[in-house]
């Protein structure tokens, strides 16, 4: 964890900052929250940052996504006939709840928990050996087609819709 690797990650979670506080509040909704948190956590990782740079500063970075009081009270306003009886503090407590959960699910998909998992060499195209042999494996648990056997089968049915159709011509007459 060295000075440099901090003062890059500060760097890019203060531009982050910056680019959400000038987002459209369509942009900032409850729906694009997790996409927010993706760029930033993508960026922070293309860069080098480390877990532990970054697991250090995931409440700053919690807190930037926070929405501005003046906000919540005017969306608890407009939403105050579904919310069935929730006070604010607990309208804006679930709405932080919600949006720290969706920060720590983004930042655990591409920083894992030491040990968790590992980048390993990708040696079959963008595959890993062992996402490699997880897709065999599932591959091979659909029974394997015969060509030759699919051939035999066809005619045997095309045989017998030919003596079907000559049936008919029989009947007919």
């Amino acid at each position: 964890m060295s000075t440099s690797d901090k003062k890059r990650a500060k760097l890019i979670v203060e531009r982050w900052a910056s680019e959400l506080a000038t987002k459209s509040s369509s942009e900032r909704s409850r729906h694009k929250v997790s996409e927010n948190f993706d760029e930033l956590f993508y960026e922070l990782w293309k860069s080098g940052v480390e877990f532990d740079v970054v697991h250090d500063m995931l409440k700053d970075i919690i807190a930037a996504h926070f929405p501005k009081l003046a906000v919540a009270k005017r969306t608890y306003t407009s939403l105050k006939t579904h919310m069935q009886g929730k006070s604010f503090p607990e309208f804006l407590d679930d709405w932080k709840e919600n949006i720290k959960n969706k920060a720590m699910t983004s930042f655990y998909a591409l920083y894992p928990i030491d040990g968790e998992t590992k980048q390993e060499e990708k040696k079959f195209g963008s595959m890993s050996q062992q996402e490699y042999s997880k897709q065999r494996k599932y591959t091979e648990a659909f029974p394997q087609l015969d060509i030759n056997e699919l051939k035999k089968q066809r005619e045997a049915m095309m045989d017998e819709i030919q003596i079907d159709l000559n049936e008919l011509e029989v009947d007919d007459e």
